[in-house]
């Protein structure tokens, strides 16, 4: 069983800002927080598979002939549940159609839908994201945005030290 999701990667400058303001941060306890080597969007989530060929397939007909878009990142943090996390806009037509497509795919459903994000941070199970966290200006009011003109099917090793391997990369169009 792999554990397998679809993502696009935002530009080197773009994580750089976001780690500098992570690291700006008092960190309360319990607050983990991400990378920039793993700071991703997530446009489809499969979970665990036997193989990622299910979701490869479904991934390259929903993006066939379909072109390029723009990720805009948002300006204020918000709470999605145990995760702290920065908007993402521009993406939604195109995460949720390869979310349905996955979830098909992979034979479950997948009852969050979709909503772009960039996760920054998570807490434990019985955590709350800190209030003072949520609602922060994490890019001095600037919207920065990217095309997103590939996706990569990735595998998610957990554990202490967690990682991601792109196991392929698809175009759009």
């Amino acid at each position: 069983m792999v554990r397998i999701f679809v993502a696009a990667w935002p530009p080197d400058g773009l994580r750089r800002d976001l780690e500098a303001w992570a690291q700006e941060q008092s960190s309360p306890g319990g607050v983990r927080w991400v990378g920039p080597d793993r700071l991703h969007l997530t446009l489809a989530f499969a979970g665990e598979v036997d193989g990622p060929e299910q979701v490869l397939a479904a991934v390259s007909e929903v993006v066939a002939g379909v072109a390029p878009v723009s990720a805009v990142v948002g300006v204020a943090t918000v709470r999605l549940g145990g995760v702290l996390a920065v908007p993402v806009e521009g993406v939604d037509d195109l995460g949720r159609r390869l979310t349905a497509a996955v979830a098909t795919a992979v034979g479950r459903d997948e009852p969050r839908g979709f909503r772009g994000h960039l996760t920054l941070a998570r807490v434990g199970r019985r955590q709350r994201v800190p209030s003072a966290l949520v609602g922060v200006d994490v890019l001095g009011g600037s919207h920065p945005a990217w095309p997103v003109d590939r996706l990569d099917v990735v595998r998610s090793h957990l554990g202490v030290d967690p990682r991601y391997e792109t196991l392929d990369t698809i175009p759009l169009g």
